[in-house]
């Protein structure tokens, strides 16, 4: 497992730097980049949480974070805009592609 999200990590610097270091990297990138990172270490951070990882019982591995808000409810949210942060960066590359043109 260790190795695998290592893995993910790795590519997805590498993939970083290299759209980073592209001549038309505009700033609207440079955040929505920035605000996918913080929401995939969000994700991970509350899954991989000593809380979630020692959980023993099946309320302790779902008690809500936020009141009223499961966490998978939670993890569910965040992962969809994770997503969509990186359907607008597709968008922000593909555009300044064609703009280039």
């Amino acid at each position: 497992m260790k190795g695998a999200v290592g893995l993910f990590v790795v590519t997805g610097a590498v993939l970083a730097v290299d759209r980073v270091s592209q001549p038309g990297v505009t700033t609207g990138y440079m955040g929505t980049l920035a605000v996918h990172v913080a929401l995939s270490g969000a994700m991970f951070w509350m899954v991989m949480s000593p809380r979630r990882i020692g959980a023993t019982r099946k309320t302790d591995a779902t008690m809500p974070l936020i009141r009223g808000l499961p966490r998978h409810r939670l993890l569910l949210a965040l992962g969809l805009l994770a997503y969509l942060t990186a359907i607008i960066m597709k968008v922000i590359v593909e555009h300044s592609i064609t703009a280039a043109s």
